[in-house]
């Protein structure tokens, strides 16, 4: 699984500055790889990864919790937040705020559009995480939803985030 995520982002940074994104037949933006699910099965029979639909995610609220399997904390301030609105409205906050329209297809959210405040990131853990995270929304996630657990795999990273009650 990690190697075709390794081998796919290789091959967007050495052949060419536009890749065809998936099932659309028009460029996708530069550097980026767009996902789906198939892209990240690890061959298991029967599993089925990123089968989140949108009634799954409307009205609800995750806190980020954990990034790739280690437990993430900030030194000051919000935690970082992922929610869901009517129409697949995603809004969040890391350093910054952002909101924007999703996309959801076969389990793969991509968020291309956020809009986005632009504050100065004290904390370095966090401005990291903020740089990552975008690119992350942008060229699109698995996400699978597992109790108050919504997981977010894609660009070598998983970010797990609990719901906030």
């Amino acid at each position: 699984m990690m190697r075709k995520l390794i081998l796919a982002t290789a091959f967007a940074f050495a052949f060419g500055p536009c890749l065809p994104a998936a099932g659309e037949g028009e460029c996708a933006a530069p550097g980026f790889v767009y996902l789906t699910p198939g892209d990240l099965a690890d061959g298991e029979e029967g599993k089925t990864m990123g089968r989140v639909d949108e009634a799954d995610l409307q009205g609800r609220k995750f806190v980020l919790a954990k990034v790739d399997g280690e437990a993430f904390a900030v030194a000051t301030g919000e935690q970082p937040f992922l929610a869901f609105g009517d129409g697949l409205l995603v809004t969040g906050s890391a350093c910054n705020s952002f909101r924007g329209p999703g996309e959801l297809v076969n389990g793969v959210l991509a968020v291309a559009n956020a809009a986005s405040t632009r504050r100065m990131c004290i904390d370095p853990n966090l401005a990291g995480f903020e740089r990552y995270f975008h690119r992350m929304l942008q060229s699109g996630v698995v996400l699978t939803l597992e109790g108050a657990t919504l997981t977010l795999a894609g660009g070598g990273r998983t970010l797990e985030y609990v719901e906030e009650k």
